[in-house]
């Protein structure tokens, strides 16, 4: 037995070393070791330092930035999708950028200026002795911001006088530093928000009327290819919401960011929706969630009860009124309209007559739906906005009783009762083009040509909601391009307005 001693200890040793490794590869899996991407302008890089010192100190999050100049850092957006958080010098690039962001926020302004170095004891003080025989001016790359918007504001004509006398000197940090340490430079034109770094003390201001006004708006994106979607979203609203100070400090003029720092590391937003919604938005709800780091709490029921409850719940300080309503139809939105900031109309469905495939009645309208011995379901006329919808038109085109002899079931959602007709236990039901769609090998659908059966399904903020940004948000991914192709997939129409 002792002479095994030394192969039971190595065999040990083996389950021990295999289990530290594996824990520290587990524990590896906790938090990303990646570090989050920022491709960021040059001009922005001495407060990005700052505030990348401090949100990794705070947070424990690691930030690679990478500095080039606008155009350069858009078109690596473009081809690489590597970053996590978009930063150029002007909001003309977040534009450009579209759907590759998903959300950005402003940070600042900016000013173009005309720089001469102290030393030189310059004369400059007009755009003539700006362009004159002799002179070179320092100016950014074609892909820097400042100098796309250089050229905008010059036109054609002055912007070539300008050209010719011009030393590019790639990005704008360059250019501030080229008029730093060559005397044979006339000038440089770099944004002034450099002019308050300790490292440009030797550079001063000159006013040139052709170059006051060129402004630039910064505004920080969050790339919607990111793989860590809540750390990128985060650390750009720390930027937006906790760093104009910094900014400030750095010569920038700050924007009054519209968003507000939310109550909780992990708000909880309350959404009441019409349940034949349910289908066209859950998917983005669910991406939402994930990408804000935020709760939804959905309630999915007939508008007409929805209704009830929030009528109920307002004199309630404690309940959880909706922070959000999607209503099925402006009816059910109007009724509490007090409550509501004005809504948006983001969609349309469709009434449609739901028989089994091969429709062996022959039902082909509503006059049909009166044949004898038909076993008929329709929305509950107080419950939901599909009830109220169908009795309406049902009066409207003077088939009411005949019809209303043959319901059987009135439910308060248009899924009820197309499952109802699934299982045989009806013949036909009126519901929603969307109820049917996902069912059209089982189900044929006659549409319900009378006026008044395309309802609008609009969207509102609470008036008292605690997280209106991040609520606004949420209304921007269901107003989404990929959210479009969803509802139009199960049926409706899309209304909204941009």
């Amino acid at each position: 037995m002792l002479s095994r001693t030394p192969w039971v200890i190595a065999g040990l040793s083996i389950v021990v070393i295999g289990t530290l490794a594996a824990l520290m590869l587990w524990k590896g899996t906790d938090t990303p070791t990646q570090p989050l991407v920022v491709y960021c302008a040059a001009a922005f890089r001495e407060p990005m330092e700052e505030i990348k010192q401090i949100y990794e100190s705070q947070k424990g999050v690691k930030i690679e930035v990478n500095y080039e100049e606008s155009s350069s850092i858009l078109t690596k957006l473009k081809t690489s999708k590597q970053a996590d958080v978009f930063l150029p010098a002007d909001e003309s690039y977040i534009t450009e950028a579209g759907e590759l962001l998903s959300d950005s926020f402003p940070l600042a302004s900016m000013n173009a200026a005309v720089v001469v170095n102290k030393a030189a004891n310059s004369s400059l003080a007009t755009w003539d002795d700006l362009i004159k025989e002799g002179s070179q001016v320092a100016i950014g790359s074609e892909a820097a911001a400042i100098t796309r918007l250089t050229k905008n504001k010059l036109g054609e004509a002055r912007w070539k006088q300008l050209k010719d006398r011009a030393v590019e000197k790639g990005m704008v940090t360059n250019v501030a530093l080229a008029v730093k340490v060559d005397r044979n430079l006339t000038a440089g034109i770099i944004w002034d928000s450099m002019l308050s770094s300790p490292k440009f003390d030797d550079l001063q201001a000159v006013k040139i009327p052709e170059l006051e006004g060129i402004t630039a708006t910064v505004k920080v994106g969050v790339v919607k290819s990111s793989t860590r979607p809540i750390d990128a979203q985060a650390f750009a609203k720390f930027i937006a919401i906790s760093c104009p100070d910094i900014l400030k400090k750095h010569g920038f003029t700050v924007i009054s960011a519209p968003i507000k720092q939310d109550s909780a590391e992990r708000p909880e937003i309350v959404l009441f929706a019409g349940a034949m919604l349910r289908p066209a938005i859950e998917e983005t709800i669910v991406e939402f969630e994930k990408k804000e780091g935020v709760k939804i709490i959905r309630t999915y029921n007939g508008c007409g009860i929805l209704v009830s409850q929030m009528k109920v719940l307002k004199d309630k300080p404690d309940a959880q009124f909706p922070d959000l309503y999607f209503s099925c139809d402006p009816t059910f939105m109007n009724q509490v309209s007090d409550l509501f900031e004005k809504p948006k109309t983001i969609s349309k469905n469709q009434l449609v007559i739901a028989v089994p495939k091969g429709n062996k009645h022959a039902i082909k309208s509503l006059k049909d739906l009166g044949q004898e011995g038909l076993r008929i379901g329709v929305g509950h006329e107080q419950q939901c906005a599909l009830g109220a919808i169908t009795e309406g038109v049902l009066i409207r085109s003077k088939v009411y009783k005949s019809v209303q002899e043959n319901i059987q079931v009135r439910s308060p959602s248009g899924d009820l009762l197309v499952n109802q007709l699934r299982t045989g236990s009806l013949d036909a039901v009126i519901a929603y083009i969307s109820n049917v769609k996902p069912f059209e090998d089982m189900l044929d659908a006659i549409l319900v040509q009378e006026g008044g059966c395309e309802p609008l399904q609009p969207i509102a903020i609470s008036k008292t909601t605690a997280h209106p940004e991040v609520v606004k948000r949420l209304i921007q991914a269901i107003e989404s391009a990929e959210s479009k192709s969803r509802f139009e997939k199960l049926g409706f129409g899309w209304e909204l307005k941009k």
